[in-house]
């Protein structure tokens, strides 16, 4: 549900670019190039949705390389990036998107995952704080808080993480972000539901 929620508000954003884009600069780009690139950036959410990473990679970069101000491509990028193990990559990706858009709601989030996953602790707690303040309701954001600062020796901030993402999720999601924990962590956790 998520990928289609990001692809449906991204497909519009992109409407919207690509609008504004020929209103301002008209003739800067032919139809045919926009229309190119439009379909690109739809192939690439429906190569991501459907599991071809490989595919949804280099849709999103080539739209990256003609719209290097599109934030969402390169946010969408990222994401591809992270689920094929590019941390690196992705962590840029995830930047580009926030210098582009640093009130792009996930981008922090998806960032502190990347760097949590290349054992880069303290930047994956920065990104995720940013994160929770600017949405403070997003459980899965406390969640994520609560994880790096595990991972980061931090039991007293991270139990008070943990339960703000309690008190969140359940009045949110049902319960369904303990699921999202990594398993080590789950393990490690006495959740009594």
């Amino acid at each position: 549900m998520r990928g289609k929620l990001q692809f449906d508000h991204g497909f519009a954003l992109l409407r919207c670019a690509f609008l504004a884009l020929l209103v301002i600069a008209p003739g800067s780009i032919a139809d045919s190039q926009t229309g190119g690139i439009e379909k690109t950036f739809h192939e690439g959410n429906v190569a991501m949705r459907n599991g071809d990473l490989q595919t949804a990679a280099a849709d999103f970069a080539r739209v990256t390389a003609a719209m290097p101000g599109f934030a969402e491509a390169h946010f969408n990028l990222g994401l591809v990036q992270l689920q094929q193990g590019h941390l690196n990559d992705a962590i840029g990706s995830f930047h580009q998107s926030l210098s582009l858009k640093p009130s792009f709601r996930g981008a922090n989030l998806f960032l502190g995952i990347a760097e949590y996953r290349n054992n880069n602790y303290p930047d994956a707690f920065a990104a995720i704080k940013r994160e929770t303040a600017t949405d403070p309701k997003n459980a899965k954001a406390w969640m994520w808080l609560g994880v790096t600062q595990r991972a980061a020796g931090d039991a007293d901030a991270e139990n008070n993480s943990f339960g703000l993402m309690q008190i969140t999720n359940f009045s949110n999601t049902g319960g369904g972000s303990y699921l999202l924990l990594p398993r080590k962590i789950q393990l490690q956790l006495k959740f009594e539901f």
